[in-house]
């Protein structure tokens, strides 16, 4: 069964040559969701629901080449509710894999005030990556 597209998800291209571009839903209608870029310079487009998918295999088991696959959902936990191994999705896991790697890295280049930022979630991978090309 398809997961309803909401507002603030994070979906990735599954193309492979786009690189992993993402997206954010920021409103949703019968059959379109307004995306805005993330990034890179934001740009906001229509797009159809269909081609926002809430895996990145098809119904064959097969890698989809098209379309967006969520990789963040838009829900939040309850205050107090943090993740543990016997609740963690896979959404928070692909997400805290990618902020470990992306903290060792860091740490390798003495950006320690990016990794703080990182690990408490005042700026997204995205960002700290953008930031640390521009020193």
């Amino acid at each position: 069964m398809q997961q309803p597209v909401t507002e603030g998800q994070i979906y990735e291209s599954c193309h492979p040559l786009d690189e992993g571009r993402r997206v954010r839903v920021v409103s949703v209608g019968p059959n379109r969701a307004e995306v805005e870029t993330i990034g890179g310079p934001p740009r906001r487009r229509p797009i159809l629901l269909g081609q926002l998918h809430a895996t990145a295999l098809s119904k064959a088991g097969r890698p989809r080449r098209t379309g967006y696959r969520l990789v963040q959902s838009a829900a939040k936990e309850p205050p107090g509710q943090r993740p543990t191994a016997s609740n963690i999705t896979d959404i928070q896991l692909d997400d805290l894999y990618e902020r470990l790697n992306l903290a060792a890295d860091l740490a390798h280049a003495g950006r320690c005030d990016l990794i703080r930022r990182l690990c408490t979630g005042a700026i997204t991978p995205e960002q700290a990556r953008a930031e640390n090309a521009s020193d």
